[in-house]
């Protein structure tokens, strides 16, 4: 270097470490030195709005009636199987295994009618269990379960009656339905089942198969579906396997090339640990007052699209007020949001990519063990509820979008971009990833959701870390996301026969 060019390299030095406008109205601390009473002021006030949603949504009635009706979709789609059970043992199959799964069946109906709130759903779902049970040779079980719906919903009990020879032991034969008894059979999930049944005693077994051969072939298209998105997830965890390996063998070839490199510079935010959960509390507590002034006008108990419209305009409205004002504070325009980590690059764009296709096996086995450990009583997210109460193109593709733009944009902001990298900076990455995905996981309010959107939530923030922003969090969330309520629709076409 020249004489002359020394001055202007000291000069631009000097002026690198002049403090900027975001240094200096940093708040008291930064991310690493924030005061400890600022901190358990942020988690206590945290912890108690997030208490305060669990509360409130513990004897939600309507709460309750989603996590039934996803329940008995799932239930649904099981009776499938139990048609293609049972007309497999009509063919004279013998096989445990299918006495096995047609009694679990039963067994879940039976839960879902304990669970519901109508007594005309309560009534339905004992009867399905009723002839689910029948399938596997349980007439004992399956008078019980009869005479369950006749107790539950008494209105019905003459109703429920005329499908007592069915499960009667020795079977008395066939019996002629009334029109309401018709009715029924074509409401429940059942009804192919109880047809069947009623052929069958009646010695008609070749018309009893094909009354179960619709409900077979539905099965078989669901599995085939099954392995189809399986086998998506199979392949794009090996690919994301091999790119890691690549990726790491290719960083290891240049440190021996180039030596030991110097540690990247901390991504360390202005704010801490304390003021993050500030900030993010006062977005639940914004968004849920959105919402309640809102929902009045347009009575979303009997419009679904308008509900999820509602919590779009809520959430969005939310997340401008809250960092816009944030972003004033620290001195930035309000929509200057690549303070909170959105700096593209099409690096991020493969980690999100392969950390979606590494993390979703890993949310779908805590799925299976919370599955387990619940007992089957597995909630539904809201989307997915409302994707299943409409067959309107429209109306899908709307919370399509919803689940892969919309969530990602807000949520990755909040939890990665403020509360990650500053429990990240403040207490490193193993405890930070852990804690935020826990919190991630607490504002779902969803007891069920607790294990794997935890799991969710600690590989976004890993892929954060490792990224150095957001942006490929974001696109491991939407990539979720889609892969989700795509799944969900393709089952819905599978089960219309649309697909």
């Amino acid at each position: 270097m020249s004489e002359d060019e020394q001055p202007v390299a000291a000069e631009e030095t000097a002026a690198e470490q002049l403090p900027t406008r975001r240094d200096i109205l940093a708040f008291p601390g930064g991310a690493r030195h924030e005061p400890l009473g600022l901190l358990l002021a942020g988690l206590f006030i945290f912890l108690f709005v997030v208490g305060v949603m669990w509360f409130s949504r513990r004897d939600d009635a309507k709460s309750q009636i989603r996590n039934v009706e996803g329940a008995a979709y799932s239930a649904r789609m099981a009776t499938y199987q139990v048609d293609d059970i049972y007309r497999q043992l009509l063919k004279g199959a013998k096989n445990s295994l299918y006495t096995r799964l047609a009694n679990e069946t039963a067994a879940n109906w039976a839960r879902i009618a304990t669970n519901a709130q109508d007594p005309v759903d309560k009534g339905r779902y004992f009867l399905n269990a009723a002839a689910c049970a029948i399938t596997s040779g349980d007439s004992t079980g399956a008078r019980g379960y009869l005479a369950r719906a006749r107790e539950v919903h008494p209105q019905g009990e003459k109703l429920y009656q005329e499908f007592a020879p069915l499960f009667a032991t020795p079977a008395a034969g066939g019996v002629t339905f009334s029109p309401k008894a018709e009715e029924l059979l074509n409401k429940i999930a059942s009804g192919a089942i109880l047809r069947a049944r009623n052929l069958e005693i009646s010695g008609h077994h070749t018309q009893a198969m094909a009354v179960l051969a619709s409900g077979a072939h539905t099965y078989n298209r669901l599995s085939r579906l099954s392995l189809t998105l399986f086998g998506i997830l199979g392949i794009g965890f090996i690919a994301a396997l091999i790119w890691l390996f690549a990726t790491y063998m290719k960083n290891k070839e240049q440190r021996e090339e180039e030596g030991d490199l110097p540690p990247p510079v901390p991504d360390t935010p202005p704010w801490g640990p304390g003021m993050a959960l500030l900030v993010l509390s006062l977005h639940l507590l914004v968004w849920n007052f959105l919402a309640s002034n809102i929902n009045p006008f347009i009575n979303p108990a009997t419009d679904v699209m308008m509900s999820q419209v509602v919590n779009v305009i809520s959430t969005l409205g939310s997340a401008a007020l809250v960092l816009g004002f944030f972003l004033l504070v620290l001195g930035h325009r309000p929509w200057q949001w690549g303070v909170f980590g959105w700096h593209f690059n099409w690096r991020a764009v493969g980690m999100g990519i392969a950390t979606m296709a590494l993390v979703m096996p890993l949310v779908f086995a805590a799925t299976l063990i919370t599955d387990k450990l619940l007992n089957g009583q597995v909630s539904t997210h809201p989307l997915l509820t409302g994707l299943r109460s409409s067959s309107d193109i429209r109306y899908q593709l709307f919370l399509t979008a919803v689940a892969a733009v919309m969530a990602p944009l807000v949520e990755e902001t909040f939890f990665r971009g403020i509360l990650f990298r500053a429990w990240d900076a403040r207490f490193g990455l193993w405890p930070a990833a852990v804690i935020t995905g826990i919190f991630f996981a607490s504002v779902h309010v969803s007891l069920s959701a607790m294990l794997p959107i935890t799991v969710l939530g600690i590989g976004m923030a890993l892929v954060t870390h490792y990224s150095r922003g957001i942006w490929a969090s974001a696109i491991t969330h939407a990539l979720f996301n889609a892969y989700t309520t795509f799944a969900t629709i393709a089952v819905m076409w599978s089960m219309s026969g649309t697909g």
